[in-house]
């Protein structure tokens, strides 16, 4: 079989199935779809969703936030995997133990195929928790695929947050 009568072929299958791209079939009906791909990274530490054991996060790469919480910066990615925007604007919320809400990201968009990373700085509670991402939190954008909008990552967290401070070197101090 030649080239263009595989290609041709090729062509009527997709066109008969409305599998192909740009196919009539396919004309209207393809969705965004939302999801993410690779982990949260939380400080140094890359985390990769639905890590079997709780990955130790580095105190040394926060901030004290409190005697039970430690502030990171914390960037994950959100992929669409479809061929057309998002729309309209949707919300992704950051929560620990699946109750409360460390982060909420709003106003985003993702154009066809885009890829995009979201930083914030969530208040991270000592101990062993689950971090859980939910995009499109509010279920605003008609997805594909509406099953792969949800993840879930554990940590565990030692206290003190962020370096100590260094004393003062002997003989430095002020003289009143």
């Amino acid at each position: 079989m030649t080239r263009a009568a595989r290609i041709v072929l090729l062509a009527a299958v997709a066109a008969a199935f409305g599998t192909g791209r740009g196919s009539p079939q396919a004309a209207g009906k393809e969705k965004p779809d939302i999801t993410s791909r690779n982990g949260l990274r939380v400080g140094s530490v890359s985390i990769p969703w639905g890590n079997p054991a709780p990955v130790d996060l580095k105190g040394a790469d926060s901030v004290q936030a409190g005697p039970q919480a430690c502030a990171f910066n914390a960037t994950y990615d959100m992929s669409n995997l479809g061929g057309v925007a998002t729309s309209p604007a949707f919300t992704n919320r950051l929560r620990v133990d699946g109750t409360t809400v460390l982060a909420v990201n709003s106003g985003l968009t993702l154009g066809p195929y885009e890829v995009h990373s979201i930083t914030t700085a969530p208040y991270l509670p000592v101990g062993e928790h689950t971090i859980e991402l939910s995009l499109d939190d509010d279920n605003t954008v008609a997805e594909s695929n509406e099953n792969n909008n949800r993840f879930k990552a554990t940590y565990r967290l030692k206290a003190p947050c962020g370096t100590a401070p260094t004393p003062p070197a002997a003989g430095t101090g002020r003289r009143a």
